[in-house]
């Protein structure tokens, strides 16, 4: 029995507008031959013990990938473009001066939680990555590439941390969502919701909001005072830190004023 693959447009963003995907472009894209299968099991047979994932797992993933649905992106990204490779889009979770290492480039707005994409395929690092990488971009980090509003692409590159493919699709759902952007929106204001498309903080945000607004910490560090829960939220470089109480936001610094605090 053929698999169809699922090519229902996704809904309007309440962070983006209205913005929609031009689903069509995206699914009309030439079709992976029957050999694809075969040339990349070849390909991570070779790459076997250069990533954190096992050979039949990244083949799990793979398959998957094939028989992905719509998504959203579930956090406001930083569009980039390096220096050493400016034809390629990269979407991080901050400013390219507060990441851990460093590559040299520039920082090119934003682009919000809730935009629609499409995950298109996936590399995970290995020799033949890093010879295809150039110097000066994250070439030991796995490679998601996204399919954009308009047929523009991104990649979204991700620690190369997971053992198998669940664990894959659990870190890769932080940053990419299956869950409609009205639904995980329930709840936050207009303030909360424009703060987390320009990438800011406002008082009382909740925690999954300054999460999609921001992206996940490098660190959090938990303490009971008085009967509540404080947590202090950290991010690379650590410039960027949050002090939240039970699970809202009471104040946030950042070197680029998207804080709440100067």
């Amino acid at each position: 029995m053929g698999v169809r693959r699922r090519c229902d447009a996704p809904r309007a963003s309440p962070w983006c507008g209205g913005l929609s995907m031009d689903v069509r472009r995206c699914c009309d894209a030439p079709r992976a031959s029957p050999w694809c299968g075969v040339l990349a099991a070849a390909l991570l047979a070779g790459c076997a013990g250069h990533s954190a994932m096992g050979v039949e797992q990244r083949q799990a993933v793979l398959r998957e990938v094939q028989l992905s649905s719509p998504r959203w992106l579930a956090i406001s990204c930083v569009r980039v473009h390096l220096d050493a490779s400016p034809g390629t889009t990269f979407l991080l979770g901050g400013p390219l001066e507060e990441q851990e290492p460093r590559w040299p480039g520039r920082s090119e707005g934003v682009l919000p939680a809730g935009t629609p994409v499409q995950v298109l395929d996936v590399a995970f690092p290995g020799p033949e990555a890093r010879a295809a990488r150039p110097e000066g971009t994250p070439r030991d980090l796995i490679w998601v590439r996204l399919g954009l509003p308009g047929g523009t692409l991104a990649i979204l590159p991700l620690p190369d941390r997971a053992r198998s493919a669940q664990e894959f699709w659990g870190a890769l759902g932080q940053w990419v969502t299956r869950l409609d952007p009205a639904l995980q929106t329930t709840g936050w204001n207009d303030a909360v919701v424009e703060a987390v498309r320009t990438r800011h903080t406002v008082i009382e945000m909740p925690e999954a909001a300054v999460v999609a607004a921001w992206g996940p910490p490098l660190r959090k560090e938990q303490r009971f005072e008085a009967g509540a829960r404080r947590e202090t939220w950290t991010w690379p470089g650590g410039a960027r830190r949050a002090e939240l109480l039970d699970g809202q936001l009471v104040e946030s610094r950042a070197p680029d004023a998207s804080g709440t605090v100067p």
